[in-house]
């Protein structure tokens, strides 16, 4: 009798412990990119925007192109500022920083909102790093708030040499991870055969990660074996019968035409990169083994009715 009263206490001693120890996966929380150079809702989102506030770039001279809210925007939104690699060529970060300070108080004051995180967008390389980081610095002593930062798979998979930004968390940009320009390019929007060859070293990467992952398509134009531009927004249900079926998401053109507003030669290759729900839930399938992960954004908002909002929703639920 001892022994089995013994034994029964043991039992539910390690449930209680089990259910004090065992903590659920919280789902993450859904979020989406707003990328325009106007922004205007009709109506206040229920999910997180982040929203590109400023465009920055260099040719021959430093300019920055603020976003014109003719709407309100939506008061717990995250700004993003995204950064060309060849502005860090031509303006100190010191410099840098205090103008990109300036122009986002300007904004600030101009429509009246206020915010908790700022974000940077920037595909660093190695000889840009150095100052990158460093304007990181410069801008924390402007704004104490949390900043993030947009990490690609290969500066993780080599972080021990691109280096590890200054921020709080990052966001983990699951796409264009292929050669836009390499016509031998499978998918330049969302390829996860090439996002596993950069899986590695997510177990030994020191900052909190998000997940974004694409919403739009696009049809890429080859012409006598190089590509030669692209038409944003077009997929499969777009073709005409002037598109010639090869296999692969690619078709033959055999007229002549305007497509979309482009002149389209005959015998151009037209390849459609685009993603699908199932691409979709094959990505976040890959990444499952990353820990902590608090939301996943989409980009970009315009697009989510395509493929559905609640859809998102359940499939960020699994």
């Amino acid at each position: 009798m001892k022994k089995w009263r013994l034994g029964v206490g043991i039992i539910v001693l390690l449930g209680v412990l089990g259910a004090y120890f065992y903590r659920p996966t919280p789902t993450p929380e859904v979020g989406y990119y707003y990328w325009k150079h106007h922004f205007f809702l009709t109506r206040q989102p229920t999910t997180p925007l982040y929203i590109k506030c400023l465009d920055v770039e260099f040719d021959h001279n430093l300019y920055l192109h603020p976003t014109v809210f003719d709407s309100p925007p939506p008061p717990d939104f995250i700004p993003v500022i995204y950064l060309e690699n060849q502005v860090f060529d031509h303006i100190p970060p010191p410099l840098l920083a205090q103008r990109l300070g300036d122009e986002l108080r300007v904004l600030q004051r101009k429509y009246g909102f206020d915010y908790h995180e700022i974000q940077l967008d920037c595909d660093w390389t190695m000889g840009t790093r150095k100052h990158y980081f460093a304007l990181i610095h410069e801008l924390k002593k402007q704004f104490p708030v949390k900043f993030s930062a947009t990490i690609r798979l290969h500066q993780i998979a080599d972080f021990d040499h691109t280096g590890v930004p200054p921020v709080d968390r990052g966001v983990l940009m699951y796409y264009n991870m292929s050669d836009f320009s390499d016509p031998e390019t499978k998918n330049a929007i969302l390829d996860s055969g090439v996002a596993q060859t950069y899986t590695r070293n997510f177990d030994r990467y020191p900052l909190g990660l998000d997940i974004a992952l694409p919403l739009y398509s696009q049809a890429t134009i080859i012409r006598f074996g190089s590509v030669v531009g692209l038409i944003e927004g077009i997929t499969a249900h777009d073709v005409t019968p002037h598109f010639i079926p090869l296999g692969n998401h690619r078709y033959r053109i055999n007229a002549t035409h305007y497509f979309h507003g482009r002149l389209l030669y005959c015998d151009d290759v037209v390849r459609m990169d685009e993603v699908t729900p199932a691409m979709l839930t094959q990505a976040l399938e890959d990444l499952k083994h990353l820990k902590g992960v608090e939301k996943i954004l989409f980009f970009r908002w315009e697009n989510r009715t395509r493929y559905g909002e609640k859809n998102l929703q359940k499939l960020v639920e699994g």
